[in-house]
């Protein structure tokens, strides 16, 4: 029986599809002007789905283990400040010590 192999980019996936939604439920009651004193049950979702929207990402980030630049083993920050498309749509660091570029999971990108 196989298993299907779930990689940390299909869970990054489908965090930004779960997230994309929440933004988008806050901007469409924002749009359509809701009043939540007569409709006391949609305040409690846009509540919760502003924790779940904010509070997972931070969770990750302090549970994540640490990252260690493979040439020079610098750890990397928890968070991190993004210097490039690349990184930001897939995640890594860029080391400040040695100008190592890395994938999330510490391996070093080669420049093709």
């Amino acid at each position: 029986m196989n298993k299907r192999d779930t990689s940390p980019k299909d869970f990054y996936k489908l965090f930004v599809i779960i997230y994309s939604s929440v933004v988008i439920l806050g901007m469409l009651f924002i749009i359509l002007n809701i009043d939540f004193k007569k409709e006391s049950y949609l305040l409690i979702v846009v509540i919760v789905a502003f924790l779940i929207g904010f509070g997972v990402p931070i969770i990750i980030a302090l549970l994540r283990k640490p990252v260690h630049c493979p040439k020079c083993n610098t750890i990397m920050p928890k968070f991190r400040k993004v210097t490039n498309w690349n990184h930001l749509i897939n995640g890594g660091w860029t080391c400040k010590k040695c100008g190592c570029e890395m994938d999330r999971s510490g391996k070093e990108i080669t420049k093709k």
